[in-house]
Protein backbone atom coordinates (compact mmCIF):
# COMPACT_ATOMS: atom_id res chain seq x y z
CA UNK A 1 0.00 0.00 0.00
CA UNK A 2 1.35 3.39 -0.79
CA UNK A 3 1.15 6.46 1.44
CA UNK A 4 -1.95 7.87 -0.23
CA UNK A 5 -4.05 4.72 0.35
CA UNK A 6 -2.94 4.43 3.97
CA UNK A 7 -3.91 8.05 4.56
CA UNK A 8 -7.31 7.40 3.03
CA UNK A 9 -7.92 4.37 5.23
CA UNK A 10 -7.08 6.18 8.42
CA UNK A 11 -8.42 9.67 7.70
CA UNK A 12 -11.45 8.87 5.50
CA UNK A 13 -14.51 8.39 7.72
CA UNK A 14 -16.32 6.58 4.90
CA UNK A 15 -13.58 4.05 4.43
CA UNK A 16 -14.69 0.76 5.96
CA UNK A 17 -11.88 -1.43 4.74
CA UNK A 18 -13.74 -2.67 1.64
CA UNK A 19 -10.53 -2.74 -0.35
CA UNK A 20 -9.09 -5.21 2.16
CA UNK A 21 -11.71 -7.88 1.26
CA UNK A 22 -10.87 -10.80 -0.92
CA UNK A 23 -12.23 -11.06 -4.46
CA UNK A 24 -14.87 -13.65 -3.58
CA UNK A 25 -16.11 -11.57 -0.64
CA UNK A 26 -16.28 -8.52 -2.87
CA UNK A 27 -18.28 -10.42 -5.47
CA UNK A 28 -20.69 -11.57 -2.77
CA UNK A 29 -21.12 -7.97 -1.51
CA UNK A 30 -21.75 -6.73 -5.05
CA UNK A 31 -24.34 -9.47 -5.61
CA UNK A 32 -26.17 -8.49 -2.41
CA UNK A 33 -26.15 -4.83 -3.47
CA UNK A 34 -27.57 -5.74 -6.90
CA UNK A 35 -30.41 -7.75 -5.27
CA UNK A 36 -31.32 -4.89 -2.94
CA UNK A 37 -31.26 -2.38 -5.79
CA UNK A 38 -33.43 -4.59 -8.00
CA UNK A 39 -36.01 -4.99 -5.25
CA UNK A 40 -36.00 -1.26 -4.43
CA UNK A 41 -36.01 -0.15 -8.09
CA UNK A 42 -39.42 1.29 -9.06
CA UNK A 43 -41.46 -0.38 -11.75
CA UNK A 44 -41.91 1.85 -14.85
CA UNK A 45 -45.67 1.40 -14.67
CA UNK A 46 -45.78 2.00 -10.93
CA UNK A 47 -46.29 5.77 -11.27
CA UNK A 48 -48.44 5.71 -14.42
CA UNK A 49 -51.88 7.36 -14.15
CA UNK A 50 -54.77 4.96 -14.32
CA UNK A 51 -58.20 6.60 -14.43
CA UNK A 52 -60.96 5.08 -12.33
CA UNK A 53 -63.41 5.38 -15.22
CA UNK A 54 -62.62 5.06 -18.88
CA UNK A 55 -64.94 7.82 -20.12
CA UNK A 56 -64.99 9.11 -23.66
CA UNK A 57 -68.11 11.26 -23.47
CA UNK A 58 -66.81 14.13 -21.29
CA UNK A 59 -63.71 14.92 -23.41
CA UNK A 60 -65.82 14.82 -26.58
CA UNK A 61 -68.38 17.20 -25.06
CA UNK A 62 -65.68 19.62 -23.89
CA UNK A 63 -64.00 19.58 -27.31
CA UNK A 64 -67.36 20.06 -29.10
CA UNK A 65 -68.17 23.07 -26.90
CA UNK A 66 -64.72 24.56 -27.59
CA UNK A 67 -65.15 24.13 -31.35
CA UNK A 68 -68.64 25.67 -31.19
CA UNK A 69 -67.31 28.69 -29.27
CA UNK A 70 -64.50 29.20 -31.78
CA UNK A 71 -66.90 29.04 -34.73
CA UNK A 72 -69.33 31.45 -33.02
CA UNK A 73 -66.51 33.89 -32.27
CA UNK A 74 -65.33 33.74 -35.88
CA UNK A 75 -68.86 34.44 -37.17
CA UNK A 76 -69.36 37.34 -34.78
CA UNK A 77 -66.00 38.86 -35.69
CA UNK A 78 -66.63 38.59 -39.43
CA UNK A 79 -70.06 40.20 -38.95
CA UNK A 80 -68.63 42.99 -36.81
CA UNK A 81 -65.78 43.82 -39.16
CA UNK A 82 -67.66 43.23 -42.42
CA UNK A 83 -67.93 46.32 -44.63
CA UNK A 84 -71.08 46.63 -46.66
CA UNK A 85 -71.30 48.73 -49.82
CA UNK A 86 -73.71 51.09 -48.04
CA UNK A 87 -71.24 51.64 -45.19
CA UNK A 88 -68.47 52.26 -47.70
CA UNK A 89 -70.59 54.81 -49.60
CA UNK A 90 -71.61 56.59 -46.40
CA UNK A 91 -68.00 56.73 -45.21
CA UNK A 92 -66.81 57.96 -48.61
CA UNK A 93 -69.54 60.61 -48.86
CA UNK A 94 -68.73 61.77 -45.34
CA UNK A 95 -65.09 62.10 -46.30
CA UNK A 96 -66.02 63.91 -49.51
CA UNK A 97 -68.31 66.26 -47.60
CA UNK A 98 -65.54 67.07 -45.16
CA UNK A 99 -63.11 67.63 -48.03
CA UNK A 100 -65.62 69.81 -49.89
CA UNK A 101 -66.23 71.87 -46.74
CA UNK A 102 -62.51 72.38 -46.26
CA UNK A 103 -62.05 73.37 -49.90
CA UNK A 104 -64.94 75.86 -49.72
CA UNK A 105 -63.54 77.41 -46.57
CA UNK A 106 -60.10 77.65 -48.19
CA UNK A 107 -61.62 79.31 -51.28
CA UNK A 108 -63.50 81.86 -49.15
CA UNK A 109 -60.36 82.72 -47.18
CA UNK A 110 -58.36 83.04 -50.41
CA UNK A 111 -61.03 85.34 -51.92
CA UNK A 112 -60.97 87.56 -48.82
CA UNK A 113 -57.18 87.77 -48.98
CA UNK A 114 -57.28 88.60 -52.70
CA UNK A 115 -59.83 91.38 -52.11
CA UNK A 116 -57.65 92.86 -49.36
CA UNK A 117 -54.60 92.73 -51.63
CA UNK A 118 -56.51 94.34 -54.53
CA UNK A 119 -57.68 97.16 -52.23
CA UNK A 120 -54.09 97.67 -51.06
CA UNK A 121 -52.87 97.72 -54.68
CA UNK A 122 -55.58 100.29 -55.58
CA UNK A 123 -54.58 102.48 -52.62
CA UNK A 124 -50.90 102.32 -53.61
CA UNK A 125 -51.76 103.16 -57.25
CA UNK A 126 -53.79 106.18 -56.10
CA UNK A 127 -50.85 107.36 -53.98
CA UNK A 128 -48.47 106.89 -56.92
CA UNK A 129 -50.81 108.84 -59.18
CA UNK A 130 -51.02 111.66 -56.62
CA UNK A 131 -47.24 111.73 -56.30
CA UNK A 132 -46.86 111.76 -60.09
CA UNK A 133 -49.39 114.62 -60.37
CA UNK A 134 -47.65 116.63 -57.65
CA UNK A 135 -44.31 115.92 -59.31
CA UNK A 136 -45.60 117.11 -62.65
CA UNK A 137 -47.06 120.18 -60.90
CA UNK A 138 -43.71 120.77 -59.24
CA UNK A 139 -41.96 120.25 -62.55
CA UNK A 140 -44.29 122.74 -64.24
CA UNK A 141 -43.85 125.23 -61.40
CA UNK A 142 -40.10 124.66 -61.45
CA UNK A 143 -39.96 125.22 -65.19
CA UNK A 144 -42.09 128.36 -64.91
CA UNK A 145 -39.90 129.64 -62.07
CA UNK A 146 -36.79 128.82 -64.07
CA UNK A 147 -38.16 130.63 -67.13
CA UNK A 148 -39.12 133.63 -64.97
CA UNK A 149 -35.65 133.75 -63.44
CA UNK A 150 -34.07 133.26 -66.85
CA UNK A 151 -36.08 136.20 -68.23
CA UNK A 152 -35.19 138.29 -65.18
CA UNK A 153 -31.52 137.43 -65.58
CA UNK A 154 -31.65 138.09 -69.34
CA UNK A 155 -33.27 141.48 -68.75
CA UNK A 156 -30.69 142.24 -66.03
CA UNK A 157 -27.95 141.20 -68.43
CA UNK A 158 -29.38 143.30 -71.22
CA UNK A 159 -29.57 146.36 -68.96
CA UNK A 160 -26.03 145.68 -67.70
CA UNK A 161 -24.78 145.39 -71.29
CA UNK A 162 -26.63 148.60 -72.21
CA UNK A 163 -25.14 150.39 -69.18
CA UNK A 164 -21.69 149.18 -70.12
CA UNK A 165 -22.17 150.29 -73.71
CA UNK A 166 -23.30 153.70 -72.44
CA UNK A 167 -20.26 153.92 -70.23
CA UNK A 168 -17.96 153.00 -73.09
CA UNK A 169 -19.50 155.53 -75.32
CA UNK A 170 -19.02 158.21 -72.64
CA UNK A 171 -15.44 157.18 -72.09
CA UNK A 172 -14.64 157.10 -75.69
Amino acid sequence: MDALESDRDSSDPLSDGFDRLSDSERDEVYAQIDRVVRVAEPDPGQFAYRPKHRGLVLPLVVNAIAVALIVAAALVLTDVFATTPEATIVAASGAMTAEATLLDQFRREAAVRLDEQEREIGRIRAELSAVADSQSDLDAEGRAEAERRTRALESALASAVAAEAALRSQVA
